[in-house]
């Protein structure tokens, strides 16, 4: 949910470069063995001392499994973040195949009356595609007012409050038109998560256990509105403040199963994954191309030559990413207790080391 500083994970992109410089002695070109003792070296620099798991998989084959901290597994629960919002993506994609959605309805025309009487008139008329792909203009509700970090600094966000204070907590008037900019806003899958609760009538947990979570069997995963302290990374925002946005918790196994799902059309017809990994094809101005249907499409698009998508997840106490090739069936999840570190950058140097060292088999 909040940046991370390039600069502070420059000594670990260097040990990892090292790491690997020091592998090819007899080479210019890294073996695959190689260039996987590298990225553990780099991984074991990161998250040595902290609670973290990671995998990084060709389809069902793994490339990169590593565990820290005391009883830590691909199956330990941790709260995800931002990686929430993919999650409810995915779900409103599903309807958005079904025909109960669509992208061009309005905001205003899928919440309950109840809550859209209360809301600026230039907010229902927004898009359901301007929430998933932020190009609405809404204010960030994790941001009022300040540049401060919110997670930590912002005593509103620490107790329950229902969702129509959290919406007029930040100030109505949009702050660019729509359709013109991409611009990152927590509000706009806030609002999402209302929507598709009302779509379906029902709450987000059920909602989410009876279309993605249950079917896929993930049973170490998801959604909280309460403090649960047996999730590790549980934030001191109140959980039900973040709703289709930050609530979801899984593992770094569970999140893989995701992944991989998208690999195939078992939930989603191969038309609407690729509608994913695009960006709103009616946003004509700054920045749209860096967000597609829950993932974020990188400034540099392409690893080692193929197309890349990813959705990191950040609160003052967890981080999380999912990362895909999608044309390789290369996947990369990760969840930890540690937040001070660039996801982004890490999973594009991997999966390129990965592709050009002969690690993944092309398809």
């Amino acid at each position: 949910m909040r940046a991370v500083n390039f600069f502070k994970i420059l000594p670990l992109l260097c040990v990892f470069a090292a790491s690997l410089a020091s592998a090819a002695n007899v080479s210019d070109e890294l073996t695959c063995q190689q260039v996987k003792a590298g990225i553990e070296q780099s991984l074991r620099a990161s998250f040595g001392q902290y609670q973290a798991s990671i995998l990084i998989q060709q389809g069902d084959h793994e490339l990169v499994v590593e565990n820290f901290g005391p009883k830590v597994s691909p199956q330990t629960r941790f709260l995800l973040g931002s990686v929430t919002k993919t999650l409810h993506a995915i779900v409103a994609v599903q309807l958005l195949e079904e025909g109960l959605l669509n992208l061009e309805d309005t905001v205003g025309s899928r919440l309950p009356q109840d809550l859209a009487s209360g809301l600026p008139e230039s907010w229902l008329r927004l898009k359901v595609r301007n929430l998933l792909h932020h190009t609405s203009g809404i204010p960030d509700f994790m941001n009022r007012d300040n540049s401060a970090d919110q997670h930590t600094t912002d005593e509103f966000l620490k107790v329950p409050h229902n969702l129509l204070t959290l919406l007029l907590s930040v100030p109505q008037k949009l702050e660019f038109e729509p359709d013109t900019e991409f611009r990152y806003s927590n509000t706009n899958y806030l609002i999402l998560g209302r929507i598709l609760a009302n779509v379906t009538n029902a709450v987000d947990r059920d909602l989410m256990k009876r279309a993605l979570f249950s079917p896929l069997k993930l049973a170490n995963t998801g959604t909280i509105d309460q403090f649960d302290s047996t999730i590790l990374g549980t934030t001191d925002i109140f959980p039900s403040n973040l709703i289709g946005l930050g609530n979801a918790y899984s593992t770094s196994s569970d999140l893989m199963t995701v992944m991989r799902t998208l690999d195939g059309t078992s939930l989603l017809s191969q038309a609407w994954i690729d509608k994913m990994y695009e960006p709103d094809p009616a946003c004509h101005g700054t920045n749209c191309n860096l967000y597609g249907l829950g993932f974020r499409l990188p400034p540099n698009p392409e690893v080692a030559g193929h197309r890349w998508v990813f959705h990191q997840g950040h609160l003052n106490t967890v981080s999380s990413l999912v990362a895909k090739v999608p044309d390789l069936a290369l996947n990369m999840t990760l969840v930890s207790n540690r937040t001070d570190f660039d996801s982004e950058t890490l999973a594009q140097k991997y999966f390129t080391s990965l592709i050009q060292s002969g690690c993944v088999t092309p398809r």
